[in-house]
């Protein structure tokens, strides 16, 4: 026999329409499982309903939706956990399975790596004693010449770039001749 439609119009009565009534009423005549269940739900009811409410402490909103909400950010923390140590334990087991062939196809890749790092740190200190050399050389330069000179050489060397810099744009777009 079907004991849960029976069961769930037992637990919630006023849902069970007449039809359904009937059928709960036929059922309870044929069935003593669900007969005594209702026998024993009808003194529940009758003491839930006699119960007086009791108003929950204040704050206890609160204390409950601050609790949920720790409840809630530390099961997202143990996914990410979870999640951040089944990444690793997967390159782990990559590193375990394929790491002599990678070993051997990445080392070539590091010495480059690191013979290029060399040369962009000596570059920059190259760099560095240029624009030292250059400071010194702006600073006497600048002490020992009147303003108008500076102005003068400024203008030329401005006029100059801008010609440099026409003739650039001029010579990358002129038509190609075919003769």
């Amino acid at each position: 026999m079907d004991h849960l439609q029976f069961e769930a119009m037992l637990l919630d009565p006023p849902l069970a329409a007449s039809k359904e009534q009937a059928a709960l009423k036929a059922h309870l005549a044929s069935c003593s499982v669900c007969r005594d269940l209702a026998l024993a739900l009808d003194p529940l009811e009758n003491h839930l309903r006699k119960a007086s409410l009791v108003m929950p402490v204040d704050g206890f909103t609160n204390r409950f939706q601050s609790r949920l909400a720790t409840k809630r950010r530390k099961a997202q923390e143990r996914i990410l956990v979870l999640a951040v140590l089944g990444i690793a334990a997967g390159l782990v087991g990559l590193a375990f399975l394929f790491g002599g062939e990678l070993v051997s196809g990445i080392a070539p890749l590091v010495t480059a790596g690191l013979k290029s790092i060399g040369h962009v740190l000596r570059i920059g200190s190259m760099v560095g004693l240029l624009g030292e050399f250059l400071s010194v050389l702006i600073e006497g330069v600048v002490g020992n010449v009147s303003p108008a000179y500076l102005l003068a050489a400024s203008l030329a060397s401005s006029g100059l770039v801008s010609l440099w810099v026409f003739s650039l744009y001029r010579f990358n777009y002129q038509p190609i001749r075919r003769e």
